[in-house]
C-alpha cells in the first residue's frame, strides 16, 4: 500500500540532498552529503533485486503443486500470464516493477552506503553505524511477521525499520571526538559535539525540504495518518517538529546557510519541544554507570534518574519514528532499574567456574529454580568479584494484564515471585494510576488503544445467577489466557510500527 510512496519520498528527498551537497560548503556539505548516505540506503533496502522479480520459476513456485503434470502447469502458468499480467505473482515484484524502482547509489557515498547495507544483510546484532557513528542493533532488519509473504512486504519492512530507528541526535559530548561514540552515564552524549551538529544540520535540512514540497509533505501524511490510526503516533520528533521550529524562527524564505548560521538557536528551540521520547529504542547501546554492589537506597533512585537522562540524550529526527504504544512504555517502567533490587527468597547461588556455554539467562537451568522467571543477574564491571546485582530484567504480558485491571493476573505474579522486587509495588501502583486515569476518549485515539480496552471486559466478575463455572477461578483463567492471546496477535499485527 505504501511502498510507492516511501519510494518517492526518499527519491524526491535524495534528488534534494544531492543538489545541496554540490550547492553548500563546510558543515553544509557534509551534513547533505550524509543525508545522500541515509536516504541511497533506505532506496537500496527498497529496490528490487533480480531474484525478486517474477519468472515462470516463481510462477510455478506459487501456481503448482509437485503433484502437477509439467505440461498442465506450464499451460495454467501461461493462463495466469495471460490473464493478469504484471499482477500474476502475489510474492514477487514484476518485470515492470524492477525496471521502475531503479537506483544506483551515488559515488560519492557509495563505500558509506555498502557498509551499512552489508550490516543490514548481515543482521548480527549491535554494530557502530558507519552513517551515524553510535552503535545500532542490525538485527531489527530481518523480516518479520506478515512482511515475509512477499518480496515487496520484506523490502518494505527493512526501509521503513531504518527510517523508524535511526536517529539524527541533538546533543553531543564534548569529550568524545568526531567519529567517536560511547553512550554511558558520566560522558554526556552518545556522539561528539560535532557529528550532533551534523547530524542536526541533517535533520533540518531534510525538514526544510518537506516544507516546500506539497507531493513529499502528502505522501508522507498518508503513511503516518493510517498507520497512526491504527498504531498510535510516534514520541519522536519528526518533519513536523523540525518544520514548526523553522517557521517559528524564520518568516521569511528558509535556505540551507541560514540553517548553518543560525544553527544554536535551532538546537535549543528542538530541544525545548514539548514531548521527548519515552521509550528507549536500544540506540546508542547505553549502559548504566553502574556502583559497585550491594547499592543503597540513594544508589538505586540515583541509577532510574540516570536512566531518564540516557533516554533524553536519545532525543532527535526520525523521519518515520516508531510509535509509542501503551504496553511498551508499560514494560519499560516495571523493570531494572526502576523496579529495584531482587528482594525475595535468596538460596545461594552456585560459585564453581563455568563452562564456556554457560548463561546466567538460561531459564531452564538447574541455579534458577528458587528464582522467579523475570530475575536476571548483572555482573558489574570493574568491581571485586563476586559482583553481582540480581533484578527485573524483563517484563511479563501478566504485568500489562494486572496493569489492566486484571486482579487474576497481579495474583500470579505474586505467587509466583514476579512481584518480588524493592521497588515493584511501587512502581506497579505508580503506573496503574496513570492506565486508571485514562477516559474513553483516550482508549478511542487509535485502535491500537482500543483493542487493549476491549481486554479489559474480560475481568467482569459473574456473580449468582450465571453458570457455576463462570464463577470459578479456573474462568478467570481462561479469560486471562484468551486476553494473553489477542494482545499477542496484537504486537505481532504491529511489530514493524
Amino acid at each position: 500500500l505504501f511502498y510507492k510512496d516511501i519510494w518517492a519520498v526518499s527519491k524526491n528527498l535524495l534528488e534534494e540532498s544531492l543538489k545541496e551537497y554540490y550547492e553548500t560548503n563546510g558543515n553544509l556539505k557534509e551534513a547533505a552529503k550524509r543525508n545522500v548516505a541515509y536516504l541511497s540506503v533506505a532506496l537500496k533496502l527498497l529496490k528490487p533485486k533480480i531474484n525478486q522479480t517474477m519468472s515462470d520459476e516463481t510462477l510455478r513456485e506459487e501456481y503448482c503443486s509437485l503433484e502437477m503434470d509439467p505440461e498442465v502447469c506450464k499451460m495454467f502458468i501461461e493462463g495466469v500470464k495471460q490473464h493478469y499480467g504484471d499482477k500474476a505473482s502475489f510474492k514477487y515484484f514484476s518485470e515492470t516493477e524492477f525496471n521502475q524502482y531503479n537506483f544506483k547509489i551515488p559515488d560519492l557515498v557509495k563505500g558509506l552506503v555498502q557498509k551499512e547495507i552489508e550490516l543490514i544483510k548481515e543482521h548480527k546484532g549491535w554494530e557502530y553505524s558507519p552513517l551515524f557513528i553510535y552503535q545500532e542493533d542490525y538485527s531489527q532488519y530481518v523480516p518479520r511477521g506478515h512482511y515475509t509473504k512477499s518480496e515487496k512486504l520484506k523490502n518494505y519492512f527493512k526501509a521503513i525499520m531504518w527510517y523508524g530507528r535511526i536517529t539524527a541526535l541533538i546533543e553531543g559530548s564534548s569529550l568524545l571526538s568526531p567519529g567517536e561514540s560511547i553512550c554511558t552515564g558520566n560522558v554526556g552524549g552518545i556522539v561528539s559535539e560535532y557529528d550532533a551538529r551534523i547530524q542536526t544540520l541533517q535533520a533540518f535540512l531534510l525538514a526544510n525540504q518537506f516544507s516546500q514540497s506539497q507531493d513529499l509533505q502528502e505522501r508522507w501524511n498518508r503513511i503516518y495518518a493510517i498507520t497512526s490510526f491504527l498504531v498510535g503516533f510516534s514520541d519522536d520528533l519528526g518533519p513536523n517538529e523540525y518544520n514548526e521550529v523553522l517557521k517559528n524562527l524564520f518568516r521569511e524564505e528558509i535556505y540551507p546557510q541560514i540553517i548553518e548560521e543560525k544553527y544554536l538557536e535551532l538546537k535549543e528551540a528542538i530541544l525545548d519541544f514539548p514531548y521527548s521520547p519515552k521509550i528507549y529504542s536500544g540506540l546508542g547501546a547505553c549502559e548504566l554507570l553502574m556502583p559497585c554492589p550491594p547499592l543503597s537506597e540513594k544508589e538505586i533512585q540515583a541509577l532510574k534518574l540516570q536512566a531518564k537522562e540516557l533516554l533524553e540524550k536519545t532525543k532527535g529526527f526520525r523521519l518515520m519514528g516508531q510509535r509509542f504504544t501503551l504496553d511498551s512504555w508499560l514494560f519499560s517502567e516495571i523493570v531494572s532499574p526502576y523496579s529495584g533490587e531482587y528482594a525475595g527468597p535468596k538460596p545461594p547461588l552456585p560459585t564453581e567456574e563455568k563452562p564456556f556455554t554457560f548463561t546466567w539467562d538460561d531459564i531452564y537451568a538447574e541455579y534458577r529454580k528458587d528464582r522467579p522467571f523475570t530475575w536476571v543477574k548483572t555482573d558489574v564491571k570493574a568491581c571485586p568479584l563476586p559482583a553481582m546485582r540480581e533484578v527485573r530484567g524483563f517484563p511479563r504480558g501478566l504485568d500489562l494484564m494486572a496493569l489492566l485491571g486484571s486482579e487474576r493476573a497481579k495474583e500470579i505474579l505474586k505467587s509466583s515471585g514476579d512481584t518480588e522486587y524493592s521497588d515493584y509495588e511501587k512502581k506497579f501502583s505508580e503506573l496503574k494510576k496513570e492506565v486508571d486515569s485514562f477516559s474513553k476518549r483516550d482508549w478511542s485515539k487509535n485502535l491500537y488503544l482500543n483493542w487493549l480496552y476491549v481486554l479489559k471486559s474480560l475481568w467482569n466478575e459473574f456473580g449468582k445467577g450465571y453458570p457455576t463455572f463462570m464463577q470459578t477461578e479456573a474462568w478467570q483463567d481462561k479469560e486471562l489466557n484468551t486476553a494473553l492471546a489477542s494482545w499477542a496477535e496484537l504486537r505481532h499485527d504491529t511489530l514493524l510500527y
